[in-house]
C-alpha cells in the first residue's frame, strides 16, 4: 500500500507538551465555527507519526527557528 508523508501545523498545546512522539498513533480532529455553532469532527484515525517538529525517531534534524510546530503523518493519498 502506497504511503504519504503530510504535515500538519499544529500549536505547541497540540503536540501534548512533549509527549508526542514518533512512533505513536494519532487522530486528526477539525473544530469548525461559525456564528451560532462549534462543532469538532474526526478526519483521521489512528495515523502513524513519522516525525514530531524536528524530531525523527531517534534522529533530530535541524530545525527552522521561525518554523510552526508540526507533526508529520503517514497517510494515504485518498485520505
Amino acid at each position: 500500500r502506497q504511503m504519504r508523508a503530510l504535515s500538519v501545523n499544529v500549536t505547541d498545546a497540540s503536540a501534548v507538551a512533549g509527549f508526542l512522539n514518533p512512533g505513536n498513533h494519532v487522530d486528526v480532529l477539525a473544530t469548525i465555527r461559525d456564528e451560532k455553532v462549534t462543532k469538532t469532527v474526526t478526519l483521521l484515525q489512528a495515523k502513524y507519526v513519522l516525525a514530531v517538529n524536528n524530531r525523527m525517531g531517534n534522529a533530530t534534524v535541524e530545525e527552522d527557528s521561525k518554523a510552526k510546530p508540526s507533526v508529520t503523518l503517514a497517510v494515504t493519498p485518498e485520505e
